[in-house]
């Protein structure tokens, strides 16, 4: 990661829910998720993860038997995709 600077930054509270909520789901920090977001909204920093990237990244990210996640990965990665661009779409 290049030189970062520290600053402070004054959320809604659904909003700071849901930056929190996305950050547990990745195992990342609040400020790595929105570094991300605002890299993206910005168009600078690296790339978006390739597919093999992100399906590593799901590895392992869920825990005991509430789903049948094996079964229906497809399904499950496609629903997460179309809500991303989603949310994608609704940033200007």
């Amino acid at each position: 990661m290049s030189e970062v600077r520290r600053t402070q930054v004054y959320l809604e509270h659904a909003l700071y829910e849901q930056l929190r909520r996305q950050a547990f789901a990745s195992r990342r920090t609040l400020s790595a998720c929105l570094r991300d977001i605002l890299a993206g909204h910005f168009k600078v920093g690296p790339k978006r993860k390739n597919a093999a990237e992100a399906l590593l990244e799901l590895s392992g990210m869920v825990k005991g038997d509430r789903a049948p996640v094996g079964r229906f990965h497809d399904e499950y990665l496609a629903q997460a995709l179309e809500e991303e661009l989603r949310e994608n779409r609704d940033v200007p």
